[in-house]
C-alpha cells in the first residue's frame, strides 16, 4: 500500500512497504498445481486507487459475497499497515463503545486520512459484517500486518503498524478480543472460519528478505507461502499453523502468530480431521521436558511419540 505523493509528510518510512510481493507471491501459490484455484477466481488489489477504503469493501462484496454460495471456499489476505484507533462516535464506526480495551483494530488503506486520524481505516467491526454475509461458506482469513507498534525498530526494520496517538478511554461492558485482537470473543462469524494473523495485537509485524527471490516481503507472508508449498492433501490448519509460528517466532523473535476459528478443518476445506492427544515438549537448559503429568494419564513407564513441529501426528 503506497501513497508515495504523501511519503515527505507521512514519514519516508510509512508507504515503504513490500506488501506487493506478499500478494504476488501468494497468487502464485493458489493457482499452482497444488491448489487449483481458477487464475480468474483470485483478484489482486494493489495500486493506490484499487486499495482504497471504498474499493476494498466494494470489492469484498461484489466479488467474495455476491459471487459465492454457501459451501464455496472463500480467502481473503491482507498485507500492509494495521493499527488501533479510538473506538468512538464517529460517521464510518459501525459500532461504538463494543471494546473493552477502548480501541478498535483497523485495518490501513492507501486513502487513509493521517496517521492521528483512522476514521477512514477499515474498522474490526466493518471487517466482522462482511464476514457474517458469508455464513455457509467456508472462510480463511490471514492478515500480515500489527495493531500497535512503531514504524520502524532502530531505523532499520520495517514494521506493519503504528500506535494510537492518544489513550483510549476503557469500556469495562465491552467485549474482550481474542488473541489476534481483530475480532472479540463474541463476535458473531461464520461457523467454518479461520483467521490466522501475523502477530499478536500488541505487537509488531516485521518484514524479512526471500533469498530465492532476492525480494522484502513480510515475514508471516513468507512462511505461510512456504508452510502452504508443503502441505500435503491431509494438512490441517493446525498443522500449517503450528509450522508458521515456529518459523516466525524463531526468525524474528518478538513476534507471535495468532490462530483463531476451525483449526483442525482441512486446508481450503470444510472437512475436519480431529489430531491425536498430544502434549507440547519444552526444552529448558537442554532438557526436554513433557508439559503434563499424571492428570494427563502420565505414569513411570509412559510411552511416547516425538515429532517435528507442524507434522502430522495421524500418520504415526
Amino acid at each position: 500500500r503506497r501513497q508515495l505523493e504523501c511519503s515527505r509528510l507521512q514519514g519516508k518510512y510509512w508507504w515503504n512497504l513490500n506488501s506487493a510481493n506478499d500478494v504476488d507471491a501468494l497468487r502464485q501459490t493458489l493457482v499452482s498445481d497444488k491448489f487449483g484455484f481458477n487464475r480468474e477466481d483470485v483478484k489482486v488489489l494493489k495500486t493506490y486507487a484499487e486499495t482504497t477504503h471504498a474499493n476494498i469493501v466494494n470489492t469484498f462484496k461484489s466479488f467474495l459475497i455476491e459471487q459465492t454460495s454457501p459451501g464455496d471456499i472463500v480467502y481473503f489476505h491482507f498485507s500492509g499497515h494495521g493499527t488501533q484507533v479510538a473506538d468512538d462516535q464517529t460517521p464510518d464506526n459501525p459500532k461504538v463503545a463494543d471494546e473493552f480495551d477502548g480501541v478498535d483494530e483497523s485495518l490501513v488503506p492507501s486513502d487513509y486520512v493521517a496517521r492521528k486520524d483512522g476514521s477512514n481505516n477499515i474498522r474490526d467491526d466493518e471487517l466482522e459484517q462482511l464476514l457474517a454475509s458469508l455464513t455457509g461458506r467456508h472462510v480463511t482469513v490471514t492478515v500480515d500486518s500489527c495493531y500497535s507498534g512503531t514504524i520502524t525498530r532502530g531505523g532499520l526494520r520495517l514494521v506493519r503498524g503504528m500506535k494510537l496517538e492518544r489513550p483510549p478511554l476503557n469500556n469495562p461492558r465491552g467485549a474482550e478480543d481474542g488473541p489476534s485482537g481483530i475480532f472479540a470473543e463474541s463476535a458473531v462469524l461464520p461457523a467454518s472460519l479461520v483467521v490466522i494473523s501475523a502477530a499478536r495485537n500488541n505487537q509488531l509485524a516485521s518484514e524479512t528478505y526471500d533469498r530465492v527471490a532476492k525480494k522484502d516481503m513480510g515475514a508471516f507472508t513468507y512462511s505461510l507461502r512456504q508452510t502452504l508449498s508443503d502441505s500435503g492433501p491431509e494438512t490441517t490448519y493446525r498443522d500449517l499453523f503450528e509450522r508458521i509460528s515456529n518459523e516466525v517466532t524463531r526468525e524474528i523473535g518478538d513476534q507471535n502468530p495468532q490462530l483463531e476459528g476451525s483449526r483442525d478443518n482441512v486446508l481450503f476445506s470444510g472437512t475436519v480431521l480431529q489430531p491425536k492427544p498430544y502434549i507440547n515438549l519444552k526444552v529448558e537448559r537442554k532438557k526436554v521436558m513433557l508439559q503434563a503429568g499424571s492428570l494427563q494419564g502420565m505414569s513411570r513407564g509412559s510411552r511416547f511419540s516425538i515429532y517435528a513441529i507442524g507434522e502430522d501426528s495421524r500418520n504415526g
